[in-house]
């Protein structure tokens, strides 16, 4: 009976995220809990979450991370993702392909020397937490990429150097990166 109950379970998780509301049910999660985690200092936003994890396939488009001002500091028209996704429940994900199309990155430098990535994810000032995260990228890439940094001059009452940097790719390779997700409410 207990069997019959986690394979009946476990299908109706597998069928919840092969179907478009749960890809959007797990969206919406999944950035409530970013953004929770973030505690005001910026927000995540994605229009829509397609594809389907158990065939290992992912698609996020217009995805933003935002200032509190509502600045935009990261844009991305599209990310997708082919990797394993079995592994979450031990914290592990496996991605085979990331690609990243059309990133928009600003970098401003705050009157304070701040920069706004930094307001966004400060320096921590306490010990990781135990439960790390495991994420292994085998290839990666950015396509059409640009950069715009907004620097202070050495003077408080000159104006901000602008610097644009457009047309920009990268292909990365092995890539495993270990990080503890840490979400206080």
């Amino acid at each position: 009976m207990v069997l019959l109950l986690v394979a009946a379970a476990a299908g109706g998780v597998i069928w919840l995220l092969s179907g478009n509301a749960g890809l959007q049910r797990v969206r919406a999660v999944t950035l409530g809990q970013i953004n929770m985690a973030l505690g005001g200092r910026g927000t995540v936003a994605a229009a829509r979450l397609s594809g389907s994890a158990t065939a290992g396939h992912l698609v996020l488009d217009s995805v933003v991370l935002r200032e509190p001002s509502g600045q935009p500091v990261i844009e991305a028209s599209r990310i997708e993702i082919d990797g394993e996704f079995g592994g979450l429940l031990g914290r592990r994900v496996v991605i085979r392909r990331l690609v990243v199309r059309d990133p928009r990155v600003r970098l401003q430098q705050g009157r304070d020397s701040v920069w706004n990535i930094q307001r966004i994810f400060p320096k921590r000032t306490t010990a990781a937490a135990p439960d790390r995260w495991t994420v292994t990228i085998d290839n990666a890439e950015v396509i059409d990429g640009a950069l715009q940094v907004l620097q202070l001059d050495t003077l408080a009452t000159l104006p901000l150097k602008e610097r644009r940097f457009d047309a920009l790719g990268l292909r990365a390779a092995g890539i495993t990166l270990a990080t503890s997700l840490v979400v206080t409410r």
